[in-house]
């Protein structure tokens, strides 16, 4: 979406007309850099001027218009109103063009094909304020310039800014996350990128500037030292000599550890196990034996990069044969994997359980195993084993 950027709207004191070989320009300085992409200029005709034709171009030291157009558009004189202020019309510049703060430029607008009777009336001030430039007029086609130093022709220039992209965190686990962004337009200039982050939109933590990024690079941060459970903001930053520019707020959620908890259950026996049982005087009293039978792994979702993830073990399952095909159901409350005692470990990422040797999954629900309580069914497809109603 455009944005306007220089402008003058006061006075309505004097035409400049244009056609033909009388050209007229307005000086004009950008106080940041963007791309220009249309002007909108308070015009109108004198009967039917023809195609009026209006560009950018740079000014030489004494701030007249020099060279060649650096981007242009066109509209059709001969639909102006003839009334008095006129119109404001919007000509689109094509592609337009990198514009540089603080630097001069000139709006040079001619009607060619008009005359002394068919011509274009700009609407200016004869005591102009606008203080990044002047009305500029040339009898010879642009060839000289002569400048009203205390005129000023009604303009507003339109154009977009350098644009970075805050986009979505990713790899989001209870202690870390990835930042990502993306560099929109860059102005034909090469950028620094970074990240800032906190706990609002105040953030309060920079990441270190990335450098050498151009139109459509994407650039990531990852930040290791988070909260879990806790809501953090971040936005992306771009910068060059030209500026800094920022991209909008993003906010997302750190995951919360794995809670741990686990109930096995069969048809004959109901048994509730709880995280730390182990050597508690309670379960031995209630006949249940300390012989392990199945191991929960609490937060599958470990790091892949160090290998870190928590062995708990369920402890005090009865150890009785189960009868082929018997039907067996698990509840659990956050992920958790299950493995058989004795059976190594194999990492199946994102899997919420794993059932070998003495046990095969036949049913689960599992919709976000992050965060809902899924129910897992298995039905024993292996001969009578001890401890096999535990699975």
């Amino acid at each position: 979406m455009a944005d306007r950027y220089e402008y003058y709207d006061a006075g309505y004191t004097i035409d400049f007309s244009f056609y033909g070989n009388l050209w007229i320009a307005q000086t004009f300085t950008p106080a940041v850099a963007h791309r220009i992409t249309s002007v909108k200029l308070l015009i109108r005709r004198a009967l039917l001027p023809g195609t009026i034709t209006v560009g950018i171009r740079e000014t030489d030291g004494e701030g007249h218009p020099t060279g060649a157009d650096l981007c242009s558009g066109t509209t059709d004189g001969d639909t102006l109103t003839d009334a008095w202020p006129g119109d404001w019309r919007e000509i689109t510049l094509g592609t337009g063009w990198n514009l540089d703060p603080d630097t001069k430029y000139a709006i040079v607008v001619r009607a060619l094909t008009g005359n002394a009777a068919n011509k274009v009336r700009w609407q200016g001030d004869i005591a102009g304020t606008y203080v990044g430039g002047n009305e500029e007029s040339s009898g010879n086609a642009g060839v000289v310039w002569t400048s009203g130093v205390e005129d000023d022709c009604v303009f507003e220039e339109w154009g977009e800014p350098p644009t970075v992209a805050t986009n979505a965190a990713t790899g989001i686990i209870p202690t870390s996350a990835a930042l990502n962004g993306t560099l929109g337009d860059d102005l034909g200039e090469v950028w620094d990128v970074r990240f800032q982050w906190g706990r609002t939109e105040d953030y309060g933590n920079d990441t270190p500037w990335q450098a050498g990024f151009n139109t459509g690079d994407t650039f990531t941060q990852l930040i290791n030292t988070l909260e879990p459970g806790t809501l953090y903001h971040f936005r992306a930053q771009a910068r060059n000599s030209l500026g800094t520019v920022s991209g909008a707020d993003v906010a997302f959620w750190t995951l919360k550890p794995s809670v741990g908890k686990a109930y096995a259950f069969s048809r004959p026996l109901h048994i509730k196990r709880a995280t730390d049982v182990v050597n508690e005087a309670s379960i031995a009293a209630s006949a249940i034996t300390a012989n392990c039978n199945a191991e929960i792994i609490e937060n599958p979702y470990f790091n892949v990069l160090l290998g870190n993830y928590d062995r708990q073990m369920i402890v005090g399952m009865p150890t009785r044969a189960a009868a082929l095909g018997e039907f067996l159901w698990l509840q659990t409350w956050g992920p958790c994997w299950v493995v058989p005692t004795g059976v190594d470990f194999v990492t199946a990422e994102n899997s919420l359980a794993f059932f070998r040797t003495n046990g095969s999954i036949t049913q689960f629900d599992e919709t976000d195993p992050l965060t809902d309580q899924p129910q897992i069914a298995g039905t024993i497809m292996t001969g009578p084993q001890a401890g096999g109603c535990c699975t």
